[in-house]
């Protein structure tokens, strides 16, 4: 019964993403408005972590199967990777340096200490 709920609530989640996609003219996946919407019911303690943790704890510990379909994925489209590769890389190094920046200026006005 436990697992039944956690899937129910997960795949709400994400119906209720797909549907907010069809309704209104956003540029983002359903899927990932899902996400946003369980990370919401999550926070906010509508949902307890306990309730989907039944389901969502053997899909993280089986994550790097998840990354197989993208990765196959991705030779369609080597064509694209051979003529801007260092765009990739740049965007990817670049993106990665303002998110490590970002955070660690978040942390320190937390008043966050090295070594926590």
């Amino acid at each position: 019964m436990k697992m039944l709920r956690a899937v129910f609530i997960i795949v709400a989640c994400l119906w209720a993403g797909k549907g907010l996609v069809a309704l209104l003219p956003v540029p983002i996946p359903g899927s990932i408005i899902g996400m946003l919407l369980l990370f919401l019911l999550l926070s906010s303690k509508l949902v307890k972590a306990d309730w989907v943790m039944p389901f969502s704890a053997p899909l993280i510990r089986h994550m790097t199967l998840l990354f197989i379909p993208a990765g196959v994925g991705l030779m369609n489209y080597l064509d694209v990777i051979k003529a801007h590769g260092l765009v990739l890389v740049g965007a990817c190094f670049f993106s990665t340096l303002l998110v490590l920046i970002t955070i660690g200026r978040w942390h320190d006005r937390q008043g966050g200490r090295r070594g926590d």
